[in-house]
């Protein structure tokens, strides 16, 4: 690792399964898909649950529980298309 990413990386407030590489964070990544167009309806608790379930699968392989990671992520999902009415039809 270059010594400019292992600088960014100490400097990054937060476990380190939300670090990334130091220059993309969790947070940072998480902020450059929500300030996307939005081109339908986005409820505040829809985009809650779709903020959490990115947070877990963000640290999947990283935080060293990914069945339990994934495991709750797909929950979030499932919270995220009851709150938006969504079914497999």
């Amino acid at each position: 690792m270059s010594e400019r990413k292992e600088g960014a990386q100490a400097s990054q407030p937060g476990p380190a399964h939300y670090r990334g590489d130091g220059l993309v964070t969790a947070q940072r990544a998480l902020a450059s898909c929500a300030s996307q167009e939005v081109t339908c309806h986005r409820p505040e608790l829809g985009f809650y649950w779709w903020a959490i379930a990115f947070k877990y699968v963000w640290r999947l392989w990283s935080k060293g529980q990914p069945a339990s990671d994934c495991s709750k992520a797909i929950d979030c999902l499932e919270r995220l298309r009851g709150e938006m009415g969504w079914t497999d039809d």
